[in-house]
């Protein structure tokens, strides 16, 4: 949601932020998420670009009035807006 995102690994613990976006629809944005989520990893990304496209699929989804809809060029220029940081405990 608004409050960004966390992604726990076995080494480490990264927070990413959430754009600042009107959104429309959020319904189908946390499977939106999990989907970028499982392309990232397909992809073999880094840990911090899995959490920014995870983000960047769930904010794209909550920007369209269809249901689990995300535009691509949205997702692109979002993920240029995440910012992760590690979190040290």
């Amino acid at each position: 949601g608004k409050d960004g995102a966390i992604l726990v690994t076995e080494k480490r613990v990264y927070r990413g932020s959430a754009p600042n976006i009107e959104a429309v629809n959020p319904v189908g944005s946390g499977d939106s998420m999990m989907g970028g989520f499982c392309k990232a990893i397909h992809d073999e990304m880094s840990e911090c670009e899995i959490l920014k496209l995870g983000i960047a699929c769930g904010t794209a989804n909550a920007m369209e009035r269809e249901t689990g809809r995300i535009d691509i060029s949205k997702v692109d220029k979002l993920m240029e807006e995440i910012e992760v940081n590690e979190i040290f405990i």
